[in-house]
């Protein structure tokens, strides 16, 4: 069940990088893994938020390797047979869903009060709505080192992404 899938997940993240993480709601240490994602591969994605991000197990090429904040977010991805850290970066702010296309890319959305931390090669909206809160979504290369495109989206209120996903093509729906 979910709860032996995030466990199993607690302990391999545990033994792999020597942090200690979340599982079943119960906080073990000072990081979160928020969702656990079992790919046809049988490598495992997890993501979250850490606050011992200058620490944190991070891929030689991690698109992102330091915060400015005290707690980043991290997207991590496990081999098959949970030995192995094949991909692990942060991201600047919080990350709310993942979405990993069938080339490896991986699309990411949550919330920001304060714009968007990276510059973006091609994003629609680039300027916060005004409101508390904007949305925003953003895709990494199958590497997780380029960053393909970041947005906002949203209005003039508080607007926020909770769950993505990808149609065929690749496409955010």
């Amino acid at each position: 069940g979910v709860g032996t899938s995030l466990l199993w997940v607690a302990v391999v993240l545990t033994v792999v990088t020597g942090v200690q993480y979340v599982h079943a709601g119960r906080r073990m240490a000072t990081d979160e893994v928020r969702e656990v994602i079992g790919r046809p591969d049988g490598s495992v994605i997890a993501f979250g938020y850490t606050g011992l991000w200058n620490s944190f197990p991070l891929t030689p090429d991690a698109f992102d390797a330091s915060s400015s904040n005290i707690y980043a977010h991290f997207i991590s991805r496990l081999s098959p047979d949970g030995a192995r850290l094949e991909q692990s970066t942060l991201i600047e702010f919080g990350i709310e869903d993942v979405a990993v296309g069938t080339d490896g890319s991986l699309t990411f959305a949550g919330v920001t009060s304060v714009g968007l931390p990276y510059p973006s090669p091609g994003g629609y909206e680039l300027t916060p709505n005004g409101g508390q809160t904007d949305a925003w979504v953003g895709r990494l290369d199958p590497g997780w080192t380029e960053l393909e495109w970041l947005t906002l989206m949203g209005g003039s209120s508080l607007d926020v992404i909770s769950c993505l996903a990808l149609d065929a093509d690749g496409n955010v729906v």
